[in-house]
């Protein structure tokens, strides 16, 4: 009897990928369910590292046809528009605004979010979310890892059926009738518009995940307290009712007072070097000097209708990488090696801190006279 074995560990991708005639820097994630006779198993290839937003295939023709163009030293995991050559089955449109569920494998569960953008290929479309427990956004999530809750406000038409052709006298009669109406729709303006505001400032009931309570108390913190593991050893830690966000450790222990945060080291004689890390998640740790956007002012929506204050403290180059030698960042926009920039809030905001990338940070940047206490 065969014995299928998961690909849980990033060697043993590579050696399926290599095994079944891939690229040597491709990886094949196996996921396995079931057990002895009753066992079934399906493969997700990836034209390069699976948390790169590389090129995703769902069944191995489509990845072959792709990997048969592969040049060696000259081909990158992007060239082929997201893969996926497999038509797009989706009975029920999905676009941004919509409540959707998105499914998290480790986990084996579906986690509440909003769409923010649909990215359609020749044949497959892509999503990107935010999650509403901790505010953070995940791009790249496949058709078949999302599900619908709740259509938004925009009109959507079904699934592949055709938009009738308007015609010019069509579009007359649609024209005058809107003209008709136009002074009903402005009685009706300001209390929709009220009403339209009213929503967006609604704030999302907070439920902690009892994976990430687990995880929070095997890592010390307070009771209550969730931690979220996340890419390249890095966490996101919630606060209990989960309207602080922070993302060390130190900055939760400073936050309780428990712990003073160490006063940042800058070397004088060579600002480019980074800090020794300040806790075992900083891998690569944060420079503190060496960039002309330390210690500017920002002021950044951190949810919709609210803004807080902070100062740039840190950053990781583009050029740095961590214990493994791996990218110390890579860019949510393309999966490239980037700069990543550490925003501290002030002590009288909601929020602790936040990473942006150098264009999400560039239109934050403020004069120290714009802010309102």
């Amino acid at each position: 009897m065969v014995i299928f074995e998961a690909t849980s560990l990033t060697q043993s991708q590579r050696l399926l990928a290599n095994t079944l005639g891939y690229p040597s820097s491709w990886h094949v994630v196996r996921v396995v369910k079931g057990e002895g006779s009753t066992q079934t198993f399906y493969d997700t290839i990836y034209a390069g590292k699976p948390e790169a937003n590389s090129d995703t295939y769902y069944n191995h023709l489509a990845a072959m046809d792709a990997a048969m163009k592969w040049k060696e030293g000259e081909s990158t995991p992007y060239d082929d528009n997201g893969g996926q050559m497999l038509p797009v089955d989706q009975s029920v449109e999905i676009i941004d605004g919509d409540e959707v569920e998105v499914y998290y494998d480790p986990d084996d569960a579906w986690y509440g979010a909003l769409v923010k953008k649909v990215v359609h290929y020749k044949d497959d479309v892509r999503y990107s979310v935010k999650y509403k427990a901790d505010r953070s956004t995940q791009d790249n999530i496949c058709v078949e890892n999302i599900r619908l809750l709740k259509a938004g406000k925009k009109s959507r038409t079904k699934a592949g059926k055709a938009k009738k052709a308007t015609t010019p006298k069509a579009k007359i009669s649609k024209a005058k009738s809107a003209a008709a109406s136009n002074s009903k729709k402005r009685k009706t303006a300001k209390s929709s518009a009220t009403k339209a505001k009213k929503k967006r400032i609604e704030k999302v009931e907070y439920i902690p995940d009892a994976k990430g309570l687990h995880l929070a108390a095997d890592m010390g913190l307070p009771e209550n307290w969730t931690a979220d593991a996340r890419s390249k050893s890095r966490f996101v830690f919630l606060s209990p009712d989960g309207a602080k966000r922070f993302t060390s450790k130190t900055s939760v222990f400073a936050y309780l007072d428990n712990l003073e945060p160490p006063a940042p080291f800058i070397d004088e004689q060579d600002e480019e070097t980074p800090v020794e890390p300040e806790t075992e998640e900083d891998d690569p740790p944060w420079r503190t000097g060496g960039h002309s956007f330390l210690q500017k002012r920002v002021k950044y929506e951190a949810s919709k209708g609210e803004y807080a204050f902070g100062t740039v403290t840190a950053w990781i180059s583009a050029d740095d990488v961590d214990s493994e030698g791996n990218p110390g960042f890579l860019s949510e926009k393309d999966g490239k090696p980037a700069a990543l920039f550490h925003i501290t809030f002030d002590a009288n905001s909601a929020f602790a801190s936040q990473d942006l990338e150098e264009f999400e940070l560039m239109d934050t940047f403020i004069e120290e006279k714009e802010q309102i206490d």
